[in-house]
């Protein structure tokens, strides 16, 4: 993670979240949620971690896009390898 975010200023998650986003998903959880709220984002979290292989469809989004993706350094440093290529179907994309 510190390589990906080296020269991007502090992580945050503002840049990917719609304003409300997690205030939001803690009424739904008071309101209808059986887990532990810390438990919620444990899938997405380990994906995050461990990675998963770009298949088709998601190179085509990354394809699609590439000046949204690289519009703000953060995101740049995620969707981009480090020698400024897009990753593309068959790499593993992680989210550490």
């Amino acid at each position: 993670m510190e390589s990906a975010l080296r020269g991007c200023g502090e992580a945050s998650g503002r840049t990917a979240l719609v304003g409300g986003f997690m205030k939001g998903v803690g009424a739904a959880h008071e309101r209808f949620g059986r887990l532990p709220f810390r438990e919620l984002f444990a899938p997405s979290i380990y994906i995050a971690d461990r990675g998963v292989e770009i298949g088709p469809r998601m190179a085509r989004y990354f394809a699609f896009r590439p000046d949204d993706l690289a519009r703000l350094p953060e995101t740049k440093a995620n969707f981009f390898k480090p020698d400024g290529s897009l990753h593309r179907e068959g790499d593993m994309f992680r989210q550490p």
